[in-house]
């Protein structure tokens, strides 16, 4: 993939695109498209995740059993 493509994953689309991508890859068709849904589905959770405020982050994660006091602690916004 180019620069470009992995920066914007919707230019994969074309089927030429998708094409010289799996030559180059290895991938069959099925892979590759598991592949760019994955990424989408983790795209739009990432969105989320970043409008989410702390108190539904704390509700998310122990519903998964996960330890909350990661979204506890306090954060160093010096970057």
């Amino acid at each position: 993939m180019t620069k470009e493509e992995r920066q914007q994953p919707n230019l994969v689309l074309s089927p030429y695109r998708r094409a010289r991508i799996l030559r180059g890859s290895g991938l069959s068709v099925s892979e590759f498209n598991q592949l760019l849904k994955q990424f989408q589905q983790m795209k739009k959770i990432a969105k989320r995740l970043q409008k989410a405020d702390p108190q539904q982050l704390n509700s998310w994660m122990s519903s998964f059993g996960g330890d909350s006091s990661f979204w506890n602690q306090p954060q160093n916004r010096s970057r």
